[in-house]
C-alpha cells in the first residue's frame, strides 16, 4: 500500500484582540524638570529679546586710507626737464630748506647764460661810451662793475670803445678845427677891412678939409675948377670904399654866424646820433636783462631743492642718467610742522551717517597685527563732494581726515609715524539695537516690494 504525504498545514492559534496595556507610573519630579526647564527658556528668550529691542551695539563706518601730514604734500618737478646727473636724497630721508635733492645735467644752459653775461658786459661798455658822446666828456666813464670784472671778454669791450670814443672824438675835433679854421679867416678879414676902413675914414676926412679949402679958394678966384671936382672925387671914392668895407665886414660877419651854426649843428647831430644809439643799447640791454634771468633761472633749476624742511617720499628716480620730462613729477615733500592724520576714504553708502566730529579708531595695517595699537582720533574733515576713480566702477568716494589723538601716539612705543602709512579706520557713526539690525533689511524690502512705480 502507497503512503501519499500530506501538506502540513498551519496550527490557527487565536490572536488577541488588543495588546496588554501597562502604564507606567507617573513622577511628580520629571514634570517639575520639564517645566522649570521650559520657564528658563522661555525667560532665556525674552531676555535676549529685550536685549536686542533695548540693548545698544556701537554703528560704525569702516574705510581704508593712509596716513598724511595734515597739509598738502609738496609734489616737486622740473619746469623744462633733462638728464639726472646726481641723486643727493634717498626715500624717506629727512631734508632742510633748500637742500640739494636733485642735480640735472648741463644741457647748453650754461654756454647760453654766460654768452648773454658777455653780451651784457659789451652792451654796458658801448652804453658808457653813448653816455659820454652825448654829454660831451672828456672820456669814458664805465660802471665799477663792468671795470672790476677781470676776463678777458670784459677787458677787451672796455678797451674797444675807449679806443672808439678816442676815434670818434678826434673825427669829431678835426671838423670842429676845420669850421673854426674858417671862422679865423673870416675874423682876419674883418679885422683887414675895419682897418682899411679906419684908413678910409682918416683918408675922408683930409680930403674933405682939402676940399673945403679950395673951394673957399675958387670963390676969390684964387683955385682953378677943376683941381676942386677932383678933390670931390676923391671924396666920393673914399666914401664908397668905406661903404664897400662895412658891406663885406657884414658879409664876413654873417659867414662866421654860418660856420657857428654849423659847429653847433654839427655838435648836436653828434650827440643826437649818441642818444639815438643809447637808446637802441638800452632797449638791448632790457631785453639781454629778461634773456639773462631765464638762463640763470634756468641754470638755478639746474640743482632741485627742498622749498621747506620735511621728509622726501614718492622718490620716483633713483638711477643717475634717467631722463626726467618736462613739467613731470620727480618727489615729493612731506613738511616737517605739518601734523600728521589719517586721510580716509569714505564710501558714497556711509557719507550720509559721517561728519565732523565724530571719534574714531585708527588700526596701522603695515605694522604685525598681534602688534598693532588702535590709535584714537576724531573726524576733522569730510569732503562735501565725491571724488572719482580715474578707472574702475563704483571706485567712488569722499575724502575725510581723522586727527589722531596725542596721547594715543604714544601706544606706539617706538614706532616712527610717518606719511604713506596704510590704516584702517573705523568711525563711530552712532548706535543701535540688534533688533534695528535685523529688521531694518527686512522693513526696506518690504518698502521696495510694496512700493507703487
Amino acid at each position: 500500500m502507497t503512503n501519499i504525504a500530506s501538506p502540513v498545514r498551519p496550527l490557527a492559534l487565536p490572536l488577541p484582540q488588543t495588546l496588554p496595556h501597562d502604564p507606567l507610573p507617573e513622577r511628580p519630579e520629571a514634570r517639575g524638570a520639564v517645566r522649570l526647564g521650559a520657564l528658563v527658556l522661555l525667560a532665556f528668550l525674552l531676555a535676549l529679546a529685550s536685549w536686542s529691542y533695548w540693548a545698544p551695539l556701537t554703528e560704525a563706518a569702516m574705510a581704508d586710507g593712509e596716513i598724511r601730514a595734515e597739509g598738502q604734500r609738496r609734489t616737486l618737478s622740473h619746469l623744462e626737464g633733462g638728464i639726472i646727473a646726481r641723486i643727493h636724497v634717498r626715500e624717506g630721508d629727512r631734508v632742510r630748506a633748500g637742500q640739494r635733492l636733485i642735480t640735472l645735467g648741463d644741457t647748453g644752459a650754461l654756454a647760453d647764460a654766460d654768452a648773454l653775461r658777455h653780451e651784457r658786459w659789451a652792451l654796458l661798455a658801448q652804453a658808457a661810451r653813448l653816455e659820454a658822446e652825448e654829454r660831451d666828456r672828456a672820456a669814458v666813464v664805465f660802471p665799477a662793475a663792468l671795470l672790476a670784472r677781470t676776463d678777458s671778454v670784459s677787458r677787451e669791450a672796455v678797451a674797444g670803445q675807449r679806443r672808439l670814443f678816442a676815434i670818434r672824438r678826434e673825427n669829431l675835433q678835426n671838423q670842429r678845427a676845420l669850421f673854426e679854421a674858417r671862422i679865423t679867416q673870416h675874423r682876419a678879414s674883418i679885422d683887414a677891412l675895419t682897418s682899411g676902413i679906419d684908413a678910409q675914414r682918416i683918408q675922408l676926412s683930409l680930403l674933405e678939409q682939402e676940399e673945403k679949402a679950395a673951394s673957399h679958394l675958387l670963390n676969390q678966384g684964387l683955385q682953378r675948377m677943376p683941381a676942386v671936382l677932383a678933390l670931390r672925387r676923391s671924396i666920393a671914392m673914399t666914401r664908397g670904399g668905406i661903404a664897400s668895407d662895412t658891406g663885406n665886414i657884414a658879409r664876413e660877419t654873417a659867414s662866421i654866424g654860418e660856420i657857428k651854426q654849423t659847429l653847433r649843428q654839427i655838435d648836436s647831430d653828434f650827440r643826437q646820433l649818441a642818444a639815438e644809439d643809447r637808446q637802441r643799447v638800452d632797449a638791448k640791454l632790457a631785453q639781454n636783462a629778461e634773456r639773462l634771468r631765464a638762463a640763470e633761472d634756468v641754470l638755478a633749476r639746474r640743482e632741485l631743492r627742498a622749498p621747506e624742511a620735511g621728509r622726501v617720499f614718492d622718490l620716483r628716480y633713483v638711477t643717475e642718467g634717467s631722463v626726467i620730462e618736462r613739467g613731470a613729477p620727480i618727489l615729493d615733500i612731506v613738511p616737517a610742522g605739518d601734523r600728521l592724520v589719517a586721510e580716509v576714504k569714505v564710501q558714497p553708502t556711509d557719507i550720509e551717517m559721517v561728519h565732523g566730529g565724530l571719534t574714531a579708531q585708527v588700526r596701522l595695517t603695515g605694522l604685525v597685527q598681534r602688534n598693532a595699537p588702535y590709535l584714537e582720533g576724531r573726524v576733522s574733515f569730510v569732503a562735501a563732494d565725491v571724488t572719482q576713480a580715474d578707472r574702475g566702477a563704483g571706485a567712488s568716494y569722499f575724502r575725510a581726515q581723522v586727527t589722531l589723538d596725542p596721547e594715543s601716539l604714544k601706544l606706539l612705543d617706538g614706532v616712527d609715524l610717518v606719511a604713506g602709512m596704510p590704516v584702517q579706520v573705523t568711525i563711530k557713526t552712532g548706535e543701535r539695537s540688534l533688533f534695528d539690525y535685523l529688521s531694518r533689511p527686512l522693513v526696506t524690502s518690504f518698502n521696495r516690494a510694496f512700493h507703487e512705480p
